[in-house]
């Protein structure tokens, strides 16, 4: 019986492991950045730093895109990722195992953090979306966090093009059937106020 209870645990571990795989192997919409972006944003517009600084899930892609569907961009572990966006309300999404998201109210002329995390999933890792602001103890680890991730950007043309249509349009179903389902409690930490940006 215990051989065959680890043979079995291990089938399992083997298929998590292609499962996870899969998903990593995939062509990723992203490159580095040959110069960090100055995230000083245009006129009217707001600066959103999506930071993943942990190397938990390494390769396990996590694409973010707006409530409109606009694709954002990718996160690896230890990566990271500058926006742009009008000032005014958004929706951020973003999916792995599950799909999570973030609500934001931005002022022009701030900045804006994301914390982007991973956390132990069934056959992948799953994320989770937050506010990162100056009123949370985590906030010391900025500087280490953002000078140890590596900045990403979408790839020219086709090849940074990322989700499909069809792909979007189901998270952001799922996604608002995520925010429906949660309390008050659980809605803070995924809400962004005007007064977050610095």
């Amino acid at each position: 019986m215990h051989s065959v209870a680890a043979r079995t645990l291990a089938a399992i571990t083997v298929i998590a492991a292609l499962a996870a795989g899969a998903g990593a192997c995939g062509s990723s919409a992203m490159t580095r950045v040959a110069t960090p972006t100055d995230l000083a944003a245009p006129a009217g517009q707001a600066t959103v730093v999506f930071l993943r600084p942990s190397t938990f899930g390494g390769s396990s892609e996590t694409p973010i895109v707006t409530g409109d569907g606009t694709f954002l961009g990718t996160l690896t572990g230890r990566t990271k990722l500058v926006a742009w966006l009008p000032a005014g309300e958004h929706t951020f999404i973003a999916w792995a195992e599950n799909v999570d998201l973030v609500k934001a109210d931005l002022t022009a002329g701030k900045v804006y953090y994301v914390l982007v995390r991973m956390r132990m999933g069934v056959w992948k890792a799953r994320t989770t979306l937050s506010r990162y602001a100056p009123d949370l103890a985590a906030w010391a680890k900025l500087e280490a966090w953002t000078k140890a991730s590596v900045e990403l950007t979408r790839k020219a043309g086709e090849q940074g093009a990322g989700p499909s249509a069809d792909v979007i349009a189901d998270k952001q179903r799922r996604a608002q059937m995520v925010w429906v389902n949660l309390d008050a409690a659980q809605r803070n930490p995924r809400t962004i106020r005007p007064e977050d940006g610095q």
